[in-house]
């Protein structure tokens, strides 16, 4: 546990990182943002191969038959989002494999800071050790609703602009976005 004045210090010092200034030292932290991956800008992390994912790509694009930029732009949407609802299933799997298989194997739940070095976890590994750590499956449930939902409304728009393009009538939107929020009194 942190005091309060070791805290301030922390962030004082924080302040004056300016983060790497090499090439080198950019390329060793470049993958520091990818906890889960649900939401990188990447569309292949590692652990992933990028001929799987051109290969998945081609098949939606040819599937989904896009004219023009807007519904190529909303191809690719789809494509993205539908790559990564497969990585979330992937990371899933990965994640309780991990976490109820070594807690098997190893007679109970091992500390990241407990395995070798040299030891490379998946990255289901990972979100699952973040998920014991954190209270982050929300979180990631979160993010595969939100990836989902996108998905469906870029294919439904998608599939208006080509009812559109053909000459028919354009249906209204299969789905609304409500915000049922409430703000504060």
């Amino acid at each position: 546990m942190l005091t309060q004045k070791q805290l301030l210090a922390n962030r004082r010092n924080a302040k004056k990182s300016t983060g790497p200034r090499t090439a080198a030292g950019k390329a060793a932290v470049c993958g520091n943002a990818i906890r889960h991956a649900m939401t990188s800008i990447k569309m292949v992390v590692p652990g992933e191969k990028k001929k799987e994912f051109e290969v998945f790509r081609l098949a939606l694009v040819v599937d989904l038959e896009p004219v023009g930029g807007l519904e190529m732009l909303l191809a690719e949407r789809v494509v993205a989002a539908a790559w990564r609802l497969r990585r979330a299933q992937r990371v899933e799997v990965e994640m309780l494999r991990a976490i109820w298989g070594r807690e098997r194997e190893l007679g109970g739940y091992r500390q990241p800071w407990d395995r070798d070095p040299e030891d490379l976890v998946s990255l289901g590994e990972a979100v699952g050790l973040d998920f014991q750590e954190r209270e982050t499956c929300n979180n990631f449930r979160r993010y595969e609703a939100h990836i989902e939902r996108g998905l469906y409304r870029a294919l439904h728009e998608l599939q208006r602009a080509q009812w559109a393009r053909r000459g028919g009538a354009v249906p209204a939107p299969v789905a609304l976005d409500v915000d049922v929020r409430r703000e504060a009194a």
